[in-house]
């Protein structure tokens, strides 16, 4: 239900789903599964795309915790929440940190990912992008 009140835009109600849902994973499972670190995703999937990025980052890196404690740190998903802690950092004028973080993800990308891959390619652009903008002027 969360996912499709999200698709919908329905954030507040998404976002009930997906708390209620992780709740009951949590009951039902090791605080390091799987299952516990999409759902933490989800939600900070919602959190971005009300634009509360510091709130989402936290649960971005909540999930890549438990990830990572399951050596899932080379996992496409691992890279991916590295991208979206990236976008929430470039979201909230941090473009070092954003930068870092699209740098890691871009590791894990090239390891995982073919070489035409969309997330990939879009990577790299966001990288090139901060790059240009954070360099400094030469006088």
């Amino acid at each position: 239900m969360g996912l499709i009140y999200h698709s919908q835009r329905k954030y507040d109600e998404a976002l009930n789903y997906h708390q209620q849902a992780l709740r009951i994973l949590e009951k039902y499972y090791s605080s390091e599964h799987v299952l516990i670190a999409d759902s933490i995703d989800n939600i900070a999937n919602i959190l971005s795309d009300q634009s509360k990025y510091e709130e989402a980052v936290d649960f971005y890196q909540r999930a890549l915790n438990v990830r990572e404690r399951l050596h899932l740190s080379n996992h496409v998903k691992f890279g991916r929440g590295l991208y979206n802690i990236g976008v929430s950092y470039e979201n909230v004028n941090k473009s070092t940190i954003a930068l870092e973080y699209y740098q890691r993800a871009l590791i894990i990308y090239e390891k995982c990912l073919p070489n035409d891959d969309q997330i990939l390619r879009k990577t790299e652009q966001n990288i090139s992008r901060l790059v240009d903008k954070i360099k400094p002027v030469c006088k």
